[in-house]
């Protein structure tokens, strides 16, 4: 079976190769979440406020960064970690509220 060509391939503040099928990108985010803009996810996987573990699956991650157009929403990218790298599962804007449960893995020093 071919592998379908990576939409997104970024690096994360902590050197980790994060990935996004085409596929993936097509038939689930955009579609589920037409808000969301490549160049957003990009941004929020390369420079997040912060990355907290996934509390519904421990192999994610989640990545989130505040949105520049809206005051109070802010992007969550949702990462499979497994293997040295990572693979893009959703992404969605979110109005700002509590961080997701645990503790961070990962905090921008911008935000110290």
């Amino acid at each position: 079976m071919k592998r379908m060509a990576d939409f997104i391939k970024v690096t994360d503040p902590r050197g980790i190769c994060v990935i996004c099928s085409e596929g993936q990108w097509v038939q689930h985010i955009s579609e589920g979440h037409p808000d969301i803009k490549k160049d957003v996810v990009e941004e929020t996987v390369q420079k997040p406020e912060a990355i907290y573990p996934d509390n519904k699956h421990e192999d994610r991650e989640v990545y989130i960064k505040s949105s520049d157009d809206y005051e109070n929403e802010q992007t969550r990218v949702v990462v499979a970690i497994g293997g040295g790298y990572g693979n893009i599962v959703t992404a969605y804007n979110e109005r700002k509220g509590k961080s997701p449960d645990g503790k961070a893995v990962y905090i921008s020093n911008d935000k110290i």
